[in-house]
């Protein structure tokens, strides 16, 4: 074997010097996570960087700080410390475009279970700006309802795409998670143990789908996954354990590290063999088989110089598994010592120079595979393939070694597993960044949508949105106007009618914005939070999806008044429609303000009734204002809700005698203080909320 000698320092190939090198897809430096309350960082100050085109595998045991990565590299989770730039763009300044450039499978479920699976898909689409937002499936372009279709069928979903999700398996869910993510190609793939739940031809199936788009777009792969015969396919690995990186480099590599190939041989005169193993100094042991140790030998050139006959020859070869599994264990051993010296990981990283460990956790570039000759000009160290199972060649194949500077981060080459990566990566680094053709239009339409959708399955919430403030005016009202109507001058039944109609507008909306919270704990704020949209957009949707849900009911108490006999006209309904929309906005601000620091949905319902019942007083929507002691007065002005109350009633009254005696100021008034109060509580709301976000 020869190895060349180190060349200059600044070179990270044979001859190209770092200018030429294409900048890598994924550069992740220093990255520390610390989650509150926590006595350790998640992740320790990792480093490492993935080429494009790669399929990149990041290996660990449960809790190692995986799945932290992979939420700090797509966005939805703020890292403690460190940088990180995806596609060129830094995380701290270009993250909504860095939201464009990716897909992902989370680890958990990030579904609406209240949906179909096929409603969850074109929540995606449109989210993502792949297909334009259509309300029905059959309304959708054709290319997407082909495109649903052949990867349903290719996890074997047909069948089920169009029941809800609530009824699907675990295993179902995750099919659906893969067609989702898969419905566009995007340049980096994220995939957080994707295969977990399905059957092996559907696991089969997903990765012969994955070869097919790396092949023709160049995407590039970053995996996480337990199945470690999905690893072996990688360009590079790194193990993570206890939020730090104790080894990496190509599956062989990592493998060559740790294990040595050795022959099982067997003879009848086993004395005489032992004895001629010690004599031609070849390192063996004796157990139940004799072992012989490779040593970059030949499984030929071994066996021609053995003369004892043997009755038994095998060879074995180092796997990915062995040397996880015993990486992992040499790490588990080194946090228990008592020193803790980080030379206890018993793989070290592959050295930056020919023949020469670097320090643990010093990021470092490592060769390309020796299975991948075309890409040795990106190798910086010697490349080791795995030892053949019969005897022919040298196993043993080296690639020029190239002097790194100090505290360069790990370079992975192309896979021989797939040639044409290299070749279209090139091709899709020259490509520019196709635009977001949703924009944040198409997304509040989208978030809207699936709000209006699903109140319109949430049978019990339809039932109470209604009962409670037909209850309100029917039993209150009427009450009222028989005690107070002769002295008060004016319709209590209208005036509590119109209060209750504005109360209505304002906390639904409020209080629909509860389920954004929801979404956090079932995950699904997830698929939302790394969509290439803006946040305002994100909760500005919400709003206006409650808003959505909230005028229907409306219509309903409208009907009911009819009913009851409070007199309304035509003209007038349709005045009362910007009034309500006004309203909402107002409502669904405060809710996203008053919701926005709650971490779960139990505070917010346990919270909310704090912040609404004394408005009820405080708006006069069952006793006038006007009457309330002077202190219960001053505080009315500080109550969201007496504006939106006065308002409706604004409109309802106009032109009306009664209007000098139940509406307290002007209508302009009342829009430019709703106007001012919506700023002050959406976009102070939005920050806390998407900060609570992405630092939980």
């Amino acid at each position: 074997m020869t190895t060349a000698a180190p060349a200059a320092p600044g070179l990270t190939g044979s001859s190209s010097p770092v200018s030429s090198v294409q900048p890598p897809m994924i550069e992740v430096r220093d990255l520390v996570k610390r989650y509150k309350g926590a006595d350790r960082n998640a992740v320790d100050g990792i480093s490492f960087e993935v080429r494009r085109g790669d399929l990149f595998a990041f290996l660990g045991p449960n809790g190692a700080g995986k799945t932290t990565t992979v939420s700090i590299l797509t966005t939805t989770l703020a890292p403690t410390s460190g940088s990180i730039r995806i596609a060129g763009h830094d995380l701290d300044r270009g993250a909504s475009a860095i939201r464009r450039e990716i897909g992902i499978i989370f680890q958990q479920p990030s579904l609406d279970l209240n949906l179909t699976g096929e409603h969850n898909l074109r929540f995606h689409s449109s989210l993502f700006g792949i297909y334009p937002f259509r309300p029905a499936f059959r309304l959708m372009p054709r290319a997407y309802r082909q495109q649903v279709w052949e990867l349903a069928g290719l996890v074997g979903l047909r069948e089920d795409l169009f029941r809800p999700v609530r009824t699907y398996s675990g295993g179902m869910r995750r099919r659906l998670e893969v067609i989702r993510s898969l419905l566009h190609r995007p340049d980096v793939l994220f995939l957080d143990e994707p295969t977990v739940g399905l059957d092996p031809s559907s696991r089969r199936a997903l990765r012969d789908h994955l070869r097919q788009i790396r092949a023709e777009s160049g995407t590039t792969i970053f995996l996480t996954t337990h199945y470690l015969e999905e690893a072996e396919e990688a360009d590079a690995i790194a193990i993570i354990d206890r939020g730090q990186i104790v080894a990496r480099g190509t599956p062989a590599e990592v493998t060559a590290e740790l294990g040595q190939a050795y022959l099982v041989v067997e003879a009848d005169d086993r004395v005489a063999l032992l004895a001629e193993l010690d004599r031609l100094e070849l390192e063996h042991d004796e157990a139940a088989s004799i072992r012989i140790a490779l040593d970059g030998r030949s499984v030929h050139e071994v066996l021609r110089s053995i003369e004892t006959p043997l009755t038994r020859v095998r060879t074995h070869n180092p796997s990915l598994e062995e040397a996880y599994l015993d990486i992992v264990a040499a790490a588990e051993l080194e946090v228990g010592s008592e020193e803790g010296e980080a030379e206890a990981v018993a793989v070290p990283a592959v050295a930056a120079t020919a023949g020469e460990a670097p320090a643990l956790g010093a990021p470092i570039r490592v060769g390309a595979s020796a299975l991948d000759p075309a890409s040795a000009s990106a190798s910086v160290v010697p490349a080791v393939a795995a030892t053949p199972a019969v005897a022919g060649t040298p196993a043993v194949t080296a690639t020029p070694a190239v002097a790194a500077t100090p505290g360069d981060p790990i370079r992975v080459g192309a896979s021989a597993l797939n040639p044409a990566a290299s070749a279209a990566s090139d091709e899709a680094a020259a490509t520019p960044l196709q635009p977001h053709r949703g924009g944040d239009l198409a997304a509040i339409a989208t978030i809207a949508w699936r709000d209006l959708l699903k109140f319109g399955r949430d049978r019990s919430r339809l039932v109470a949105t209604f009962i409670f403030p037909f209850l309100f005016i029917g039993l209150l009202g009427g009450s009222l106007q028989a005690n107070l109507g002769g002295s008060a001058g004016y319709d209590f039944l209208t005036f509590t009618f119109t209060g209750v109609l504005a109360m209505t507008l304002f906390q639904s909306t409020a209080q629909g914005i509860i389920s954004l919270i929801e979404d956090r704990e079932s995950d699904f704020s997830q698929e939302i939070f790394v969509s290439p949209v803006s946040r305002r957009a994100i909760i500005f949707g919400k709003v206006l999806g409650e808003t959505l849900v909230a005028i229907p009911q409306a219509a309903g108490i409208l009907a009911f008044g009819v009913l009851l006999g409070v007199p309304m006209s035509i003209p007038g309904l349709f005045a009362l429609l910007p009034a309500a929309l006004v309203i909402c906005l107002l409502g669904g601000a405060f809710g996203v303000l008053v919701l926005a620091n709650l971490p779960n949905q139990r505070a917010a319902n346990q919270v909310f009734p704090f912040f609404m019942l004394p408005q009820y007083f405080l708006a006069g929507i069952f006793v006038p204002i006007a009457i309330l002691p002077w202190y219960l007065d001053v505080l009315s002005h500080l109550s969201p809700m007496r504006y939106a109350v006065d308002l409706m009633r604004g409109v309802w009254y106009q032109g009306s005698p009664e209007a000098a005696l139940v509406v307290l100021d002007p209508l302009l008034f009342n829009l430019v203080v709703i106007g001012l109060m919506f700023v002050v509580f959406f976009i102070p709301g939005t920050y806390l909320f998407v900060r609570n976000e992405r630092n939980r």
